[in-house]
């Protein structure tokens, strides 16, 4: 059936199907009898490859029977033979079925008993030819003992058995087939037979040596029992076959009567599908016109969704890289925290070590290096912390552009000659609010990240210094409010970045160098610093034409005034208690604390200081304590302190703090906060000038 639908021809389901199935065009009971037909031959061919294939095989393992057998039979005459040859001979009375062996030439063969009884030396070779002739007599089993070179004419092998001898000398182990012998079909088996030390008495006239091969042993089976029982076998398989041919034929007889009944079934329902679908097809047609309308209507609300959803994804996009640096920070942090307690004893006990009259001159230039190392350490964690917390430095008035020229007098000198450097610096004063030496870092490392984006080619690094203002309807990163903004741009002509690249661009430890130039800490120091002076950083770039970092900070019309200096006094004996869980850090400042001065109780659980305290609340002038401890931190332990001596001075340190947000910046009149690492020096002079104040 062909209806048209939309202007074009449609065939229904069921002629489609009709049409392009060969298979459903021959469902019919000629086509159903050919198949049969094939099918009865192919099961007929089977059967007969079956049976024909279990009928060899059944003769095959009756003849692996029968030579097991003869096998057996060969192994008792070896095992007969070796059993009389451990004995050498015996003697047995002369009779017609035992006379003297003729061809046994040894003393003493024959012999008379004191009462008279004549008897004769039997040897294994007589012994063995006997128990042959009595097994052809009892159990039908006819062995043979034989030699090409044989002492007893009765040994001298037939045609056959000559033939194996023959074999034997080239290396075969094993000859065996099915003969006819005396008008009987049997199985003929032959092995090899060895001469032994025993032998060598009795043949040593022959020339044979130990180990040569003397003669063999032929075993013959009669195999009558077994044919009959291979013609019994091949009957029962021809019957058991047969009936499954049988049984085969009529499943395929009754397949083809079911595939009939079920053709005239489906010819049935063919014809109902066929009316089903003329009424579906009219339904469908009728459905798609209503389906364009709504497609067209729904199209229009997609692209407004589009348009909603990448507006929405760019400040997701924002939230996520802010909220990714976020977390990097904390951890950042924490390493941080764990590390300069690492660094304090290493600094102090270096600084202690300097210090001893008794230290030579080479082991004081050792000292320096520790503690020139240590140092370094520390300004890596420096350098950590600047993107894993707001600030650890105090901020004064800045000229900004006075130091983007220092930094660009330092580099000019360190540039290559194919590299040139344009700046566009103004002429009015321009300040922030910041770190002169944090500061100082974000112009140089910028700098120095566009000339290695540059390296190998000619090239234009540009700075520009410009004031900028934003309303509260731009568009601003996650976390920056409107106002007045300065504006560095520090643009080169390098490689550029591709947009994986952009992505990951300020993660600490991330960096396109080769292993060994760089570690990938200078954009995310940058970063950190800009984010913690209440800036922002965007970054444009193009791989093949270069990129352009844009660096947003704070505008301030006027300088404020700076903190005023307290002046310390010397140590004079004073108590001091002293807490901190590193067992090393109260060791080493306990140490240099006493040699400035001081007397130093130090613990290393804040629990026992406390105990330590209110039994003697007078005894101390200054706590010192890490902030972040087990069980009572720094803080709880200084409240708890306070609650007996409200005046009592407190010197707080810490690894990571964001509640210590700088060195020696004073929280109240009676409290100060170093940042570890430190040293007892460092320590003795804010312990002075917290208790001066």
């Amino acid at each position: 059936m062909i209806r048209a639908i939309g202007g074009k021809s449609v065939a229904t389901g069921a002629e489609t199907f009709m049409q392009n199935d060969p298979a459903a065009q021959q469902r019919h009971p000629k086509g159903h009898g050919y198949y049969l037909w094939t099918l009865g031959l192919i099961w007929t061919l089977a059967i007969a490859l079956i049976l024909g294939w279990n009928l060899v095989s059944a003769r095959t393992q009756i003849l692996d029977l029968v030579r097991v057998q003869a096998r057996t039979a060969y192994d008792k005459d070896v095992l007969y033979r070796f059993w009389n040859s451990t004995h050498k001979f015996v003697y047995v009375p002369v009779s017609e079925e035992t006379p003297p062996n003729p061809y046994l030439k040894v003393p003493e063969r024959d012999i008379t008993t004191p009462d008279g009884l004549p008897l004769t030396m039997m040897n294994p070779a007589y012994m063995t030819r006997q128990a042959n002739e009595l097994g052809i007599k009892r159990i039908g089993i006819y062995g043979h003992l034989t030699s090409l070179n044989p002492l007893r004419p009765g040994n001298a092998p037939d045609p056959w058995e000559k033939k194996a001898l023959e074999r034997f000398e080239t290396g075969t182990q094993e000859i065996s087939s099915v003969e006819m012998l005396s008008g009987k079909q049997v199985l003929r088996l032959m092995r090899p037979l060895l001469v032994e030390q025993e032998c060598i008495e009795c043949h040593a006239q022959q020339g044979y040596q130990v180990g040569e091969i003397r003669g063999g042993i032929s075993v013959s089976i009669d195999m009558a029992p077994s044919m009959a029982l291979l013609a019994g076998t091949r009957l029962q398989l021809i019957i058991g076959y047969l009936l499954l041919w049988l049984t085969g034929m009529a499943g395929l007889v009754a397949r083809a009567r079911l595939l009939v009944k079920r053709d005239r079934e489906r010819q049935r329902q063919e014809a109902n599908l066929q009316q089903l679908n003329a009424e579906l097809e009219e339904r469908v047609a009728e459905r798609t016109l209503e389906l364009e309308e709504s497609n067209r209507l729904l199209e229009e609300d997609i692209r407004q969704r589009i348009a909603a959803e990448e507006e929405q994804e760019k400040l997701t996009e924002q939230l996520r890289q802010a909220q990714k640096m976020e977390l990097i920070g904390t951890l950042a942090g924490g390493i941080a925290h764990d590390f300069n307690n690492l660094l304090t004893p290493i600094l102090g006990y270096a600084e202690l070590a300097l210090h001893r009259p008794e230290v030579s001159e080479p082991l004081q230039k050792d000292l320096h290096k520790i503690n020139s190392a240590a140092e370094r350490a520390k300004g890596l964690v420096r350098q950590i912390l600047a993107f894993s917390r707001p600030s650890d430095h105090a901020r004064v008035p800045v000229g900004f552009q006075q130091i983007i020229a220092e930094v660009l007098d330092l580099v000019r000198p360190t540039f290559p000659k194919n590299i040139r450097i344009e700046s566009e610096l103004p002429s009015e004063q321009l300040l922030i609010s910041a770190d002169p030496d944090q500061l100082h870092q974000v112009v140089m490392n910028l700098c120095t990240n566009a000339w290695q984006a540059m390296q190998g080619a000619d090239g234009v690094l540009r700075v520009a210094l410009a004031p900028q203002s934003s309303a509260a309807g731009d568009k601003l990163p996650t976390g920056a409010a409107a106002g007045e903004y300065l504006c560095l741009q520090v643009c080169d002509s390098g490689c550029g970045m591709d947009e994986a690249t952009l992505e990951r661009l300020f993660e600490p430890f991330f960096s396109t160098k080769k292993p060994g130039e760089g570690t990938g800490l200078g954009l995310a120091v940058v970063h950190g610093i800009i984010h913690s002076h209440g800036g922002f950083i965007e970054v444009d770039s193009t791989p093949g034409e270069g990129s352009c970092f844009k660096v947003y900070l704070p505008r301030i019309e006027t300088a404020a005034a700076g903190r005023e200096e307290k002046s310390a006094v010397r140590a004079n004996g004073e108590q001091i208690l002293l807490v901190d869980d590193e067992e090393e850090i109260v060791e080493v400042l306990s140490a240099g604390l006493t040699a400035n001065g001081f007397r130093v109780a130090g613990f290393s659980d804040s629990r026992e200081a406390l105990k330590a305290f209110r039994s003697q609340p007078r005894k101390f002038r200054l706590l010192l304590t890490d902030r972040l401890m087990p069980e009572l931190t720094g803080q709880q332990l200084a409240d708890a302190l306070r609650a007996i001596r409200p005046e009592l001075p407190v010197l707080f340190m810490s690894g990571y703090d964001a509640e210590c947000c700088g060195v020696a910046e004073l929280a109240c009149d009676r409290e100060l906060c170093l940042n570890k690492p430190l040293t007892a020096s460092e320590v003795a002079r804010n312990i002075a000038l917290l208790l001066a104040s």
